[in-house]
């Protein structure tokens, strides 16, 4: 079984093409790998040969972060409550439950690492899943549900099962709630432990030219290419970061423009799609084959 979110998720690069390229400059076999940004985590779920030594998810987002954990520690609950077949009446109780249960949920998720709520996250995937829009839980206007199957209601797949095997690569998986900023400290990047670097971090924040920050907060992406900038030339680190074509100025940083079409949210289309590779990645020629062949 292919791993990825039983969600579908905007901006999510669980692609062929560009999971090659950036486990090509991270490495496969890199100790440490810190996922500060996690949403659908489709980096994690795409590394080459499964599970590493080291690995840490973590977002600002606590229906996000209670979705994995309960993934993780309750699969078969998590799986029994986003099976229900698409319905518009459902959808808008579900999220004005959820919408009610979350300020609650962000202070348990952070004091207990091991809390989690399946019921919660079995409805926000369901929701995800059959929603029209990626604001479902803050439309102004009552959500509308898709007619046809996606995500965890794919035809294709089977809840319970796919759960499962989410479940059990996630078993060594820490996975932290809050600003990403906590989780790019010397200490949690393992910069001064023995046998943990290289660390590689994956940086996905929300397109800085978008209104929806999908609850990483305003302005993070300059925030989050700030921090890049301070620390790129760290021999410790292999950083990539994603965006589209011109979003950051990194001297010395390689960006590498994949492709892409339009998703949930962009206002541009074509191949707009870039990473940026600190100046100490591996190199990517490899991965630059593998973009053509797929291309071709």
């Amino acid at each position: 079984m292919t791993l990825r979110a039983p969600f579908p998720y905007p901006g999510g690069k669980g692609q062929r093409d560009v999971l090659a390229l950036c486990w090509t400059a991270m490495g496969p076999a890199v100790p440490t790998y810190i996922e500060p940004l996690a949403g659908s985590v489709a980096m994690l779920l795409g590394r080459p040969r499964g599970a590493g030594k080291y690995e840490v998810i973590g977002d600002a987002n606590g229906l996000i972060v209670n979705v994995w954990r309960s993934v993780r520690l309750r699969p078969e609950e998590t799986a029994r409550h986003c099976s229900d077949p698409p319905s518009e009446l459902d959808l808008r109780a579900r999220a004005a439950a959820l919408r009610e249960w979350r300020a609650d949920m962000a202070a348990r998720l952070a004091s207990d690492p091991e809390w989690c709520d399946p019921k919660a996250a079995g409805w926000w995937v369901w929701c995800q899943s059959v929603s029209f829009a990626p604001d479902w839980l803050e439309a102004k206007s009552p959500p509308m549900a898709k007619p046809y199957r996606r995500g965890i209601l794919s035809p294709e797949t089977e809840p319970l099962e796919r759960i499962l095997a989410l479940s059990e690569r996630l078993q060594r998986v820490s996975i932290a709630h809050g600003d990403w900023t906590r989780l790019v400290t010397d200490s949690a990047l393992g910069l001064h432990n023995t046998g943990t670097t290289p660390a590689a971090l994956y940086l996905d924040p929300p397109y800085p030219d978008e209104a929806i920050d999908y609850g990483a907060g305003p302005d993070v992406a300059r925030q989050v290419a700030e921090w890049c900038r301070e620390h790129g030339d760290d021999p410790r680190l292999r950083i990539v970061l994603c965006g589209h074509v011109d979003d950051y100025e990194l001297p010395g940083w390689r960006a590498v423009n994949w492709g892409g079409s339009r998703g949930w949210g962009r206002r541009r289309r074509g191949e707009n799609e870039c990473v940026w590779l600190s100046p100490h990645c591996l190199p990517i020629e490899a991965a630059q084959r593998e973009l053509f062949e797929v291309a071709g």
